[in-house]
């Protein structure tokens, strides 16, 4: 798992562009994603639905080492000057 983990994480570095800096943010998110994928040991269900008995939501993920951008409402930019 451990090695399974590091070759997604390192893919994930190399193919958004990104250094070393990001490692444990890579880390996270491929555990993340390994958590939320289907696998055959437990009969094509994922260890997320196996342990909370909900499949899991995936709508809000992005490629990872994708651009965004804040939106900050105008109320909030005049407070800072």
């Amino acid at each position: 798992m451990n090695r399974s983990l590091m070759e997604k994480a390192r893919s994930m570095l190399s193919g958004a562009g990104l250094g070393q800096k990001f490692w444990a943010l890579a880390v996270d998110t491929a555990c993340y994603l390994k958590n939320r994928s289907p696998t055959s040991a437990l009969v094509n269900k994922t260890s997320y639905e196996v342990w909370s008995s909900q499949k899991p939501a995936i709508a809000h993920l992005r490629v990872f080492g994708c651009e965004a951008f804040m939106h900050v409402p105008k109320e909030k930019k005049e407070q800072t000057r």
